[in-house]
């Protein structure tokens, strides 16, 4: 060895697979002079690798014997032993240029390990002043935190407790979220930005924490409601432009005490997610949007007090007002025990909402474009979700249009609670509304039997329903119906006069009757078959009459000769009936020639 070159006397690598050579550029003057570390664990030299290179200047290689897989951290480690194992022999009159050589390279080598470790160490500027950087004893620091003193700059230690103590929460927060200038009203820097407790929020369900929250909108735009119940006697919060609430579920609550708006939304862009809002009193409103846009709600509860008696309370208001409630988005909303789930108003467009709960409501969903020409509420979607326990609507339209109600479940034990209805006052404003239950995606559990109620010129056919999964379809304001079922309805199904009811386990072929319709008013009794023969004939016929007997056709008797009957011949002859009884009838052929008649009967 020549020489040994200012190195540092530590290498890193990340192995790639199959990599078994790693050099070192540091000279080393034994094959122990190195430790070599696989992801932190220490080899063992020819087990795990050998080394070459030893006593050149510009040091060699370390060898794997297995091949690595590729990622590991590979460290090679200058680690000579601090130690003098020789020394000069003191009977030789000549000193060996050799023997001074191997230990100054030692000392060398040793100085360069120390560099190597200082400057890898906590240690004092060049520029700094003297102050001793010894650590206290040990029964001193355990437990402790590292921190420099204020004064002198040297360590010490201290608690995290109370704010008074040398390293505080607040302290430490300061450096983490020190306050804004575009900030108002904070009083604990010990919390994130937009958190309300950083403006001074109690959260306790008693103490008016309006200004907190308001306090937390401004300075941040979005505002944090932590676990808690966080209380608003009577004021408004406005949520403007790019602004909202966050929280974390049912656990981050907010009271309102008031008898106006709870949350008001006053720009576009609006967002609030993961909120449960409990309005108390009468004639209250959880969200208003007004006539914003763009809005988004992910996981927002409203819950009313309609269970005691509180009326007039509506979880979600959106009114267009010619103006705006566009496009916004509703998803996972719940919106339970309270006056109106959702109310949508004059120009209150293109609105969504997917996957929502609403219960224990009057009405779950009231789209009203109003009674004036130019609002229509138009093209708002309910999508997925359920609706259960409601007194009057599921979903109620009033000159709305092209609103869609797709895979609902809907489900109510309420008499005379109904699932949709239909009205227009203004013409042609309730026009191309669907509530669509294909393929089972509608489901109508114990709704008054499943209804569908269409008033005041709605009822011309704009409302379709390519399959509803229930026993009763009503389209009259005076509840005639068609329903469905095993067996005959005399006696047991009781309808109103008009409606109708199909018999599905009935067979004409055998006598049965597939369908009935209420011939009296009111109760169970009074329902009257109608029944068809298949298309029946060939008689050929000269002239003269031919008997018809329902019987011998295979066709039930019924004592009412009130049936229709069509007569068909291959020329259009002189062909008639007469003597129509309840038994059958007399087919007449009064021209010339043969004739070929067919006749079919509906009763």
């Amino acid at each position: 060895m020549t020489k040994i070159a200012d190195v540092s006397r530590i290498k890193h690598f990340t192995a790639i697979a199959a990599q078994t050579l790693f050099p070192y550029s540091f000279a080393i003057v034994d094959s122990g002079d190195i430790t070599v570390y696989v992801d932190g664990i220490a080899q063992v030299l020819t087990t795990d690798y050998t080394i070459s290179g030893v006593g050149a200047d510009a040091g060699g290689n370390v060898t794997f014997v297995v091949p690595m897989v590729g990622g590991e951290a590979i460290v090679l480690y200058g680690d000579k032993p601090v130690a003098r194992l020789t020394e000069f022999d003191t009977s030789q009159v000549v000193l060996l240029a050799s023997e001074l050589n191997a230990q100054q390279e030692a000392q060398t080598i040793f100085a360069q390990q120390g560099e190597r470790d200082l400057v890898r160490a906590l240690r004092l500027s060049a520029f700094d002043t003297e102050v001793s950087m010894q650590l206290p004893v040990a029964a001193t620091r355990k437990g402790k935190y590292l921190r420099f003193s204020d004064a002198s700059g040297a360590p010490e230690m201290a608690d995290v407790t109370a704010s008074t103590t040398i390293l505080s929460r607040s302290v430490i927060s300061n450096f983490l979220w020190p306050t804004l200038v575009t900030e108002v009203g904070v009083t604990d820097e010990g919390y994130k930005y937009g958190d309300v407790r950083r403006f001074g929020a109690v959260l306790d369900g008693v103490t008016d924490d309006w200004t907190p929250l308001n306090n937390a909108i401004t300075s941040n735009k979005i505002a944090y409601v932590p676990d808690g119940n966080l209380y608003i006697a009577t004021a408004t919060t406005p949520v403007g432009v790019d602004e909202g609430i966050v929280g974390l579920g049912r656990q981050s609550r907010i009271t309102y005490d008031g008898t106006g708006t709870c949350i008001d939304i006053a720009g576009n862009f609006w967002r609030l997610d993961q909120i449960f809002i409990v309005v108390e009193q009468s004639n209250a409103v959880g969200v208003d949007v007004n006539n914003f846009s763009n809005g988004k709600s992910d996981l927002l509860r409203i819950n009313g007090r309609k269970t005691e008696g509180k009326t007039g309370q509506i979880a979600l208001l959106i009114d267009g007002d010619l103006t705006g409630g566009y496009w916004n988005t509703f998803t996972k909303h719940e919106f339970r025990n309270i006056g109106i789930g959702a109310e949508l108003l004059n120009d209150a467009n293109s609105n969504d909402f997917i996957g929502g709960i609403v219960r224990i409501v009057d009405k779950a969903y009231h789209l009203n474009g109003g009674a004036t020409a130019g609002f229509h509420a138009l093209n708002n979607h309910i999508i997925g979700g359920s609706i259960d326990t409601f007194d009057l609507f599921a979903i109620h339209i009033e000159n709305a249009d092209y609103t869609a109600s797709i895979g609902v479940y809907i489900e109510s034990t309420i008499g005379g609670s109904r699932p949709w209805q239909v009205d227009e006052t203004v013409a042609g404003y309730a026009t191309n509304n669907s509530f669509v239950a294909e393929f089972n995606n509608v489901v109508l559990g114990p709704v008054d039997n499943g209804t569908l109620t269409m008033r005041s010129g709605a009822s011309d056919g704009r409302v379709q329903f390519p399959k509803i999964i229930g026993d009763s379809l009503r389209l009259s304001t005076t509840d005639e119906s068609i329903t469905a079922g095993a067996g005959s309805p005399e006696g047991v199904k009781t309808e109103v006069k008009g409606s109708l009811y199909i018999q599905t386990d009935a067979n004409p072929d055998t006598g049965g009757h597939t369908l009935w319709q209420k011939s009296t008013t009111g109760g169970n009794t009074g329902w009257r078959a109608i029944e068809y023969s298949r298309p029946r004939g060939g008689k050929t016929m000269v002239a003269g009459t031919a008997a018809v007997d329902f019987t011998d056709e295979g066709f039930a008797d019924e004592p009412d000769a009130s049936y229709f009957l069509q007569l068909s011949s291959d020329t259009a002859g002189d062909i008639s009936w007469s003597s129509k009884t309840a038994t059958g009838f007399t087919i007449t052929h009064s021209g010339g020639g043969t004739e070929v008649v067919d006749w079919l009967v509906v009763r």
